[in-house]
């Protein structure tokens, strides 16, 4: 039997205008006390990997006028609800099926022998597939399913849209044209908190730059106190911030040619990066450098003269 019936989601959204879609009725469950009509809908695409005919297509449960997509198969449905009690009647439990595996590993594995294994996993689908199909199972496991969502919806209920309202347990409370309310005031709501969210992220990172940039202006203002007074200037690294998420490091004598406008040729300002580790001031001039003496490194021929420079600008600044 097919109809035309409301799918509670379009496109993960709740189906608002009611549109309808082709169904087709598969079975109806029940323990004695509650039932449920089991369909499937005919546009839903099959899964791509089937483990057997009945895992095509995912179930959904009629409630109140609508199809609420419980996210598994017939084949799952039936694993979720008989995989434990079978592992219990077969084994005792999970512990006493991974002694039985071990066992076979143990005894079978050196010989390529899988038939033990083949047949133990056939056993176990047997029972499964036994224990599974139990009308009050799969009742049980549809009102758990229920439970869960009702009790979301009605925490939300409880703080007037503070968290998510669920739109399956407003359903199945018939109870959708509250949880409509409660969507838009949790929206609201939502918008609010991630705006709040927004700016302490922003002011967040606005304290670490300027932390960080704070570190890296000691540093800077202890090599110009070197260049002016004299000293050993260390060629350090220090890490300027744009954003959080935008930075530049940089070698400090570069930065301090950049900052007081010193021309220096590319490959010098390369061989400052890469080499230079340090020089000494003294009397107002540069007395040594040191660098790294990789195999047929020299010292730069340009490197005094763009330090002399460096060291008349930050005296003359302080004049």
């Amino acid at each position: 039997m097919s109809k035309l019936m409301p799918p509670l989601f379009c496109n993960s959204n709740f189906n608002r205008d009611g549109k309808k879609i082709r169904a087709e009725f598969i079975r109806e469950v029940g323990d004695g006390n509650t039932s449920y009509r089991l369909w499937r809908c005919e546009c839903e695409s099959g899964r791509d990997f089937p483990h057997a005919e009945n895992d095509k297509y995912f179930l959904h449960i009629e409630t109140n006028g609508y199809l609420v997509p419980l996210g598994l198969t017939e084949y799952s449905l039936i694993d979720a609800c008989g995989r434990k009690a079978a592992c219990e009647e077969l084994y005792g439990g999970e512990e006493g099926r991974k002694k039985f595996y071990d066992g076979l590993r143990t005894q079978y594995n050196a010989t390529d022998n899988y038939t033990p294994f083949k047949q133990a996993a056939e056993r176990e689908e047997e029972v499964i597939d036994r224990i599974g199909n139990d009308p009050a199972k799969w009742v049980k496991y549809i009102g758990d399913f229920f439970r869960m969502h009702i009790e979301i919806y009605s925490r939300s209920v409880e703080n007037d849209g503070d968290t998510f309202p669920d739109f399956v347990g407003a359903v199945a409370l018939n109870d959708l044209s509250t949880c409509l309310k409660l969507r838009a005031k949790y929206q609201k709501k939502a918008e609010i908190r991630e705006q709040a969210e927004r700016e302490r992220k922003k002011a967040e990172d606005a304290a670490f730059c300027e932390e960080q940039n704070r570190i890296a202006e000691e540093q800077v203002r202890k090599a110009i106190s070197v260049l002016r007074d004299g000293g050993t200037l260390e060629n350090d690294r220090i890490t300027l911030y744009e954003t959080r998420y935008d930075s530049e490091c940089v070698c400090i004598v570069n930065y301090l040619m950049q900052r007081y406008h010193i021309n220096v040729p590319v490959q010098t300002k390369g061989w400052i990066k890469s080499k230079l580790t340090g020089f000494i001031v003294s009397n107002g001039r540069c007395t040594g450098v040191r660098y790294r003496r990789a195999k047929g490194c020299k010292c730069s021929d340009k490197v005094f003269g763009a330090i002399t420079d460096l060291i008349n600008a930050a005296k003359a600044e302080s004049a």
